[in-house]
C-alpha cells in the first residue's frame, strides 16, 4: 500500500488539502459553534482588513454571540492545545458585492467548488477558556477571522462523528452557511496579523442539538462568561483555489 493510499484510509478528508497547503501547517481538526448568552456584552471599534478589502476598516462589534471550539472530528483526536473563537456581530456593516470563490473543503472530498458570498456577518476573535488554573494557551497560526455570508448554497447532507462536542458526538450537516476568511485586526496599538493566510473556515448548519452549560473566556476586551444555549454548525478547514474573486452579476 502507497503512502497517498494509507493517508485515503485513515485520513479521506485531509488528503484535498495536500496540494495546497504545506504537511506543518495543514490542520487536522474542526469547530464547534454553539450560540451564547454573554454576561458582558461588548460594543467597541476596531480596525479590519480582509482579502477582500482594499484598506483597512472600522467596523462596529456587538457581542460575542457565538463561540466555537475545536474538536475532533471523523475518529481524529486533538493532539494539541485546543483553539477557541469568540464570535462578534458586526454591527451596519457597508454593503458589499456578491463574490464568487472556488474552495476546497474538509467535507466535500471530491474537488473544488464554488461559493457564492453577500454580506459580512461575524469577526471571529481567537479566545482562551478558562477552567482552573492558567487559561489555555492561543495556538501560534490561530487567525482572526471574518465570516461572510455564503448565499444559495445547496443542500449537502452529510453524517459526521465529533469527537469531544458539546453537543451529541454524531450529527447531520445541512448545508454552508458561512465562509471565514483570515484577517488582519488594529485594536488601540495593538496590530494583530495574520498568522496563517492559507487557512479558512466554511461554516455548516447542523440539525440543532440544545445544550446549556457555562464557558469562562478571556480575549481581546477581557474576561467573559457565556451561557450556552444550543449547538448550530460546524466550522471545517478549507482552502481558497481562486484568491482573485469575482463580482457575481
Amino acid at each position: 500500500m502507497t503512502i497517498r493510499q494509507s493517508l485515503w484510509t485513515i485520513l479521506p478528508w485531509a488528503l484535498v488539502f495536500l496540494d495546497t497547503i504545506a504537511s506543518a501547517d495543514a490542520p487536522s481538526h474542526c469547530f464547534e459553534v454553539l450560540t451564547v448568552n454573554a454576561s458582558r456584552v461588548i460594543k467597541h471599534e476596531v480596525d479590519l482588513k480582509g482579502p477582500f478589502d482594499q484598506d483597512r476598516v472600522e467596523r462596529l462589534l456587538v457581542g460575542p454571540e457565538l463561540f466555537s471550539h475545536e474538536i475532533g472530528f471523523d475518529n481524529v483526536g486533538l493532539q494539541q492545545a485546543k483553539a477557541y473563537l469568540n464570535w462578534f456581530k458586526i454591527a451596519k456593516p457597508a454593503k458589499e458585492p456578491k463574490r464568487i470563490v472556488t474552495i476546497r473543503d474538509a467535507l466535500q472530498t471530491n474537488g473544488t467548488r464554488q461559493l457564492t458570498i453577500k454580506a459580512l456577518v461575524y469577526l471571529l476573535s481567537p479566545a482562551q477558556r478558562l477552567t482552573s488554573g492558567s487559561p489555555s494557551p492561543i495556538p501560534d497560526n490561530l487567525n482572526h477571522f471574518l465570516a461572510y455570508e455564503i448565499a444559495d448554497a445547496p443542500e449537502t447532507k452529510q453524517q459526521l462523528k465529533l469527537g469531544g462536542a458539546f453537543g451529541p458526538e454524531n450529527r447531520t450537516s445541512i448545508r454552508a452557511v458561512f465562509l471565514c476568511v483570515p484577517a488582519e485586526q488594529w485594536h488601540h496599538d495593538e496590530h494583530a496579523k495574520i498568522k496563517n493566510a492559507k487557512r479558512c473556515l466554511v461554516v455548516y448548519e447542523l440539525f440543532p442539538q440544545k445544550h446549556a452549560t457555562t464557558v469562562n473566556t478571556i480575549d481581546q476586551f477581557g474576561l467573559n462568561k457565556l451561557e450556552t444555549v444550543s449547538s448550530n454548525w460546524l466550522g471545517v478547514d478549507a482552502v481558497i483555489v481562486n484568491q482573485k474573486s469575482m463580482v457575481a452579476n
